[in-house]
């Protein structure tokens, strides 16, 4: 009996590590699946670009232009929304270029919040 269970050990052993290789084998697999797909994007982007400062006649905090200025524009705008968006990259410097810098109009801007995100 004795030799029973020798041989019984043996081919419990010999299971136990042909699960070991097999189990070794897709954990290699899922390594190398992971970083096929992971280390094409990791690659340096390039040089750091810093954006270029805007420079706005007579600027106080959220005012800028004359005070004493004929016409006063009070801009109310969030921060989320698409025209004012559209009115700070197209309109505001045509508005700062021909009016503000010449004096013509005081330009204040206040922040008013449309969506929770935009405080």
């Amino acid at each position: 009996m004795r030799k029973r269970t020798q041989i019984r050990e043996k081919r419990r052993r010999a299971r136990q590590r042909q699960r070991l290789i097999i189990i070794s084998g897709i954990i290699g697999a899922a390594l190398i699946a992971v970083a096929i797909l992971i280390l094409p994007g990791i690659r340096p982007i390039g040089d750091i670009l810093l954006p270029n400062p805007i420079h706005y006649p007579l600027a106080n905090g959220t005012a800028m232009g004359d005070p004493n200025a004929t016409v006063v524009i009070e801009e109310y705008s969030d921060y989320l929304c698409s025209f004012c968006r559209r009115f700070a990259f197209e309109t505001e410097p045509d508005l700062i270029e021909e009016y503000i810098s010449t004096g013509i109009v005081y330009f204040i801007y206040k922040n008013y919040p449309l969506q929770p995100d935009s405080f």
